[in-house]
């Protein structure tokens, strides 16, 4: 995981380094109930990407949501210690990945309207109540979630800002310059083709019809 981290990393200035406080420590303290902080050196969080930090809560908070999911796919079993591991190290390294995201759409100044914002709430299918937004079935799926108006919000606006960079990308039509150059060669290149034309006539003769 670290090797692909740095991979990935080199030559972009934005991402210019990349802090794995804790990581050590948490892939170590993992256990089958989530993150443990050993608390060794103080640390309070699961990894540093570039100034932001994942915090051990939030970590601890999504690896709970995620065995959940992955042990009701798995009828009710419990994760194998091999599988566990593969999980966690890849639910840590997108959370890494969403915080550089993250960093990158506030420092190119992406923003989300307090209208987007309430237009997008208010269309959510499970806060509606015979296709009409309802305040009160909203609290109560949230309730029910465990998670605040406030925090879901909060999600809300980040994942807005996510697809408005993606989008962004996808519309930005550029070439690398491996693809530019194969372009180039496809372009020049030339082919000879061969081909023989066998005339119907010459063959009809000798064609025989049986009563298969």
């Amino acid at each position: 995981m670290l090797q692909r981290i740095g991979d990935a990393l080199k030559g972009q200035k934005w991402l210019a380094y990349l802090v794995l406080g804790a990581l050590a420590l948490v892939f170590a303290a993992w256990g089958a109930y989530g993150i443990v902080n050993l608390n060794f050196g103080g640390s309070d969080y699961a990894a540093e990407a570039n100034g932001a930090k994942i915090s051990l809560e939030e970590a601890h908070n999504r690896w709970v949501r995620q065995q959940t999911q992955w042990q009701q796919r798995l009828g009710g079993m419990e994760i194998p210690p091999e599988l566990r591991k593969r999980f966690q190290d890849q639910m840590l390294e997108g959370m890494i990945g969403e915080a550089l995201i993250d960093e990158r759409t506030q420092s190119l100044g992406y923003r989300v309207s307090t209208e987007a914002l309430r237009e997008a709430v208010q269309q959510e299918p499970a806060f509606q109540v015979g296709g009409q937004f309802s305040p009160e079935a909203a609290k109560g799926v949230l309730a029910q979630a465990g998670i605040s108006l406030a925090d879901y919000e909060r999600d809300l606006r980040t994942q807005a800002r996510r697809a408005q960079l993606e989008g962004g990308i996808r519309a930005s039509e550029f070439l690398t310059p491996a693809e530019r150059a194969r372009l180039a060669e496809l372009e020049g290149q030339e082919r000879e083709v061969r081909y023989l034309v066998l005339p119907v006539e010459r063959f009809k003769s000798a064609a025989g019809v049986d009563d298969a």
